[in-house]
């Protein structure tokens, strides 16, 4: 595959058409999972994830001492192809603790693995509109169904520390120019 860039880009989005499975669908099975392993379906044996070990390192290295140094945001930017779903599909799922208890890393740097409990949420924000990825952010700060901008704002601010979220397909979305 082609390399993956950190860096911040200028990115081209277009609109995506609704999806009304969206909502119904586990972004863990039908996206995370998958990317992560390097596979199409959630379904398929294998953890064929190879390479971007540099790409891991910084991340995870970034977020491990995020209470204490740069927390800007990053986005991971690249062709297409070139493994940014994979990579943040492996951050996701790996730092999750049902997904990391099922994953073959035995062959894996341990410098590359995020450690459980590192990513608090993960948004897969493909056909997602605004409100769709504001409700997601809200469930994982623990606010009801339906909260505002405003609710999942204040739940930030009160959440001890920082609070690690990562959006795939943001280019993907419904509204990705908000």
């Amino acid at each position: 595959g082609g390399t993956v860039d950190l860096a911040v880009e200028t990115v081209n989005f277009y609109e995506a058409p609704a999806d009304p499975e969206r909502r119904s669908a586990d972004p863990m099975r039908v996206h995370w999972s998958p990317r992560a392993r390097g596979v199409e379906r959630d379904s398929e044996d294998g953890w064929l994830f190879t390479g971007r070990a540099e790409v891991m390192r910084t991340l995870i290295g970034w977020l491990e001492e995020r209470e204490t140094t740069d927390r800007r945001p990053r986005i991971v930017t690249g062709a297409p192809g070139s493994g940014k779903s994979a990579v943040l599909g492996r951050l996701v799922t790996l730092s999750n603790p049902q997904e990391r208890a099922r994953a073959d890393v035995d062959a894996a740097p341990r410098d590359t693995l995020p450690r459980v409990g590192l990513v608090d949420a993960a948004i897969y924000a493909r056909s997602a509109t605004l409100q769709d990825v504001v409700e997601d952010l809200g469930r994982a700060l623990g606010r009801p169904e339906g909260s505002s901008v405003d609710d999942v704002l204040l739940a930030l601010d009160e959440a001890d520390g920082p609070f690690v979220v990562v959006v795939d397909a943001l280019d993907e979305a419904i509204e990705p120019e908000v």
